[in-house]
């Protein structure tokens, strides 16, 4: 058994717990439909990459990580790299810019703290299986991140407007 390996997917499966009581926290502080639907699929990725994440974690311990066919593996948009566009439909605003400033300022600072943590586990694991994993996660949240940025960057200017301190 790696100990190492498994405690670092502890760590990972905590982030990602995390991940999706935030997304909820902030789904239920959406102003628009279209928010709060965006902020709900993310949790639900997130749920997807514990998931992933937990299978991991038992066939490293039982020691079946080359024989075994991960569902990561099976999951064709995950293969593919792909990560829905979640922002891509326009601003999100929650109930007040302030409150959006901070949820897309703190979303992108998790997601930016998750593609560091899994680059990192990538690079230090042996078992080659949870090296891709970590590559695909990383990628995902490295994706999730510049939208959250995109995001961010569009609610300070309207932040900045209501603070009359325009231009900014």
């Amino acid at each position: 058994m790696m100990q190492k390996e498994l405690d670092v997917i502890k760590k990972a499966i905590i982030n990602e717990v995390e991940g999706n009581e935030f997304y909820k926290m902030a789904a239920a502080q959406a102003k628009t439909s279209e928010a709060k639907e965006a902020f709900m699929q993310l949790a639900k990725e997130e749920e997807i990459h514990i998931n992933w994440l937990k299978e991991a974690f038992q066939k490293i311990e039982q020691n079946q990580q080359d024989t075994y066919e991960f569902a990561f593996e099976k999951f064709e948009q995950f293969r593919d790299d792909n990560s829905p566009g979640i922002f891509r439909k326009g601003v999100k605003e929650l109930d007040t810019s302030s409150l959006s400033v901070a949820v897309y300022g703190i979303g992108m600072e998790m997601e930016r703290a998750s593609v560091e943590f899994y680059e990192k586990m990538a690079n230090e694991t042996t078992i080659p299986k949870l090296k891709t994993l970590c590559q695909k996660l990383a990628f995902w949240e490295k994706v999730h991140m510049n939208e959250f940025k995109a995001q961010y960057d569009l609610m300070m200017g309207d932040w900045w407007n209501e603070q009359e301190f325009a231009p900014f």
